[in-house]
């Protein structure tokens, strides 16, 4: 199956609902008022079509990288976007020179 965004194949199958989840939680932490804007850019992003996530079961097709991608620029605060990446790193590695 490959990614709806970046036609690659999918590799980690697990959907953006339940990688919301854990992205959810750390949100909790440290930024809360931003955890309905999540909720929001999750369902803009998730589809429910594609591979069964080895969690939940729910179809999808759209890969880690490209979800985690887009919630990392949806961020749009350096300092959050640096922990992001510490927690949530799906080949954003790529990233850490961009982030000050």
């Amino acid at each position: 199956m490959e990614c709806v965004l970046c036609s690659e194949q999918v590799t980690n199958p697990v959907c953006q609902d339940c990688l919301a989840e854990a992205i959810e939680q750390w949100l909790w932490e440290v930024s809360p008022e931003r955890v309905e804007g999540l909720r929001e850019e999750t369902r803009i992003i998730a589809s429910n079509k594609g591979i069964k996530c080895i969690r939940c079961k729910h179809r999808f097709s759209v890969c880690t990288y490209c979800y985690t991608m887009h919630i990392f620029n949806w961020l749009k605060d350096s300092k959050l976007q640096a922990e992001f990446v510490e927690f949530f790193n799906f080949d954003m590695y790529k990233l850490e020179p961009y982030l000050g």
